[in-house]
């Protein structure tokens, strides 16, 4: 059973909360429902979903959302529904959807075909991301952009697939499983896997079912949080549960006062680690106090959780 972290500085829950979101509200929405539910202001979310897909969102609360970035940047794996022959405009089934021209018939697609093609893009990739996204250039969001029918063209960026299998080929459905890196949009993958193909596709159903070590199995949904808030708290999971790979040490007296005023101290034990990578500090009581990284032999914190 994770430990249940209380902020008491402000008696409120904190930690990381997995809620399996359904098709339909946006994480916004989830995020609202959550404050709501627990009479809390500081909450917040690792990871868009849209509101087409669903699966596992995690939520921040407390002085945890400080700390969302870390769980934001982990891979993420999915399961989702390519449909062949079509494309949306908006890559998924919320756009307008028209069949591929001058493309080749679904049917004559083979699964070994399909199988080739999923290697080819498994590993470092350029993708360009979808129209409709968040994401902004020139300061506006794409998305907005798109509606107002401006053409902008995203860069390309660097993406990692580490996986990407098939699951199932019915035609002109295909199903697939992929285990990707930050910032990697499955809506621009499906595209270009349809491009490659000469079919055209686009994503019909789209489901996150792990965020780093974190898995949708368990993860509540928004009604059951609403009917048992009780038993969603004990489903919380505290900043070490959630970054169990983390090296944490633990502080106490005027070095954790001096941390905690955003001053760096010694790292006293000898020999000083090497590592460029950032940990916990905690307190004597289990708490953690900040996020830290080591220069020079000192211990410099980065993110302050008071």
């Amino acid at each position: 059973m994770p430990r249940m972290e209380i902020d008491t500085s402000q008696n409120q829950p904190c930690g990381f909360l997995p809620v399996d979101k359904p098709v339909g509200p946006t994480s916004h929405d989830v995020v609202a429902r959550v404050r709501k539910i627990f009479g809390i202001r500081q909450v917040g979310h690792t990871g868009t979903l849209d509101p087409f897909a669903s699966g596992l969102l995690i939520i921040c609360m407390g002085k945890a959302t400080r700390l969302s970035e870390y769980i934001l940047h982990q891979d993420k794996t999915y399961i989702f529904e390519l449909v062949l022959g079509g494309v949306s405009d908006t890559g998924d089934p919320t756009g307008h959807i028209t069949n591929f021209k001058n493309g080749r018939r679904v049917d004559d697609v083979s699964e070994g075909e399909i199988i080739e093609t999923l290697t080819a893009f498994t590993g470092e990739i350029e993708q360009k991301p979808p129209l409709f996204s968040a994401l902004k250039v020139g300061g506006k969001k794409l998305y907005k952009l798109a509606r107002a029918g401006s053409h902008v063209t995203p860069a390309p960026r660097r993406v990692i697939i580490h996986s990407l299998r098939l699951i199932q080929f019915s035609p002109p459905g295909l199903l697939l499983e992929a285990r990707v890196g930050a910032g990697t949009y499955i809506r621009s993958l499906g595209r270009d896997i349809g491009q490659r193909l000469n079919t055209g596709a686009y994503v019909r159903t789209l489901r996150r079912t792990a965020i780093g070590h974190l898995g949708v199995e368990g993860a509540l949904t928004p009604d059951a949080l609403e009917l048992h808030p009780a038993m969603a708290l004990s489903h919380l999971l505290s900043i070490p549960d959630a970054l169990p790979s983390w090296r944490h040490i633990v502080l106490a007296g005027k070095s954790e006062e001096r941390l905690k005023n955003g001053n760096a101290v010694p790292w006293e034990e000898k020999p000083v680690p090497e590592g460029k990578e950032p940990f916990l500090v905690m307190n004597s009581s289990g708490d953690v106090i900040c996020v830290a990284l080591l220069k020079r032999g000192l211990i410099q914190p980065v993110k302050v959780l008071n």
